[in-house]
């Protein structure tokens, strides 16, 4: 099976992606869920064959989407901004193939910011975490969400 969205970066998503090399645009996906409670990062299973599994824009990712055998949530999210059309209000076409499955899955593009692990520790160290509100606030400014 396969499934395809359409990604259009904005202007202003566009102009802080160029201008801010911290942020990211990364491809995270979950069971389709009805709870409200946390959701481990998921792709569907993915067929056994020389299949390029996800595509942006025509061009393979290479990125471990399957994780840990046996051990749900540990994935990482796809980043797929060096993949992404570098002009604004242009279509960005995500394909991912998986086998057959009985499950629901979302997909979501968020823009993030990457801290280096130096950055983590300092910002741990001096008190300045970011507050559950605040993630929770600022995760509603997702980019695009899809169920398939």
């Amino acid at each position: 099976m396969s499934g395809q969205i359409n990604l259009t970066l904005g202007e202003t998503a566009f102009r802080r992606l160029k201008s801010d090399k911290s942020l990211r645009v990364m491809l995270y996906c979950a069971l389709d869920s009805k709870s409200t409670s946390e959701q481990v990062i998921c792709f569907p299973n993915m067929p056994d064959s020389k299949v390029d599994m996800l595509r942006v824009n025509g061009a393979e990712i290479k990125a471990n989407l399957k994780g840990l055998k046996k051990k749900p949530g540990t994935t990482k999210p796809a980043d797929i901004t060096d993949y992404l059309h570098q002009v604004p209000n242009t279509t960005n076409t995500i394909f991912l193939v998986y086998a057959q499955s009985s499950q629901n899955f979302q997909m979501i593009v968020y823009l993030v910011r990457k801290f280096t692990a130096a950055e983590l520790t300092e910002k741990l160290k001096t008190g300045n975490v970011i507050s559950k509100e605040r993630v929770l606030q600022e995760s509603k400014n997702l980019i695009f969400h899809m169920t398939f």
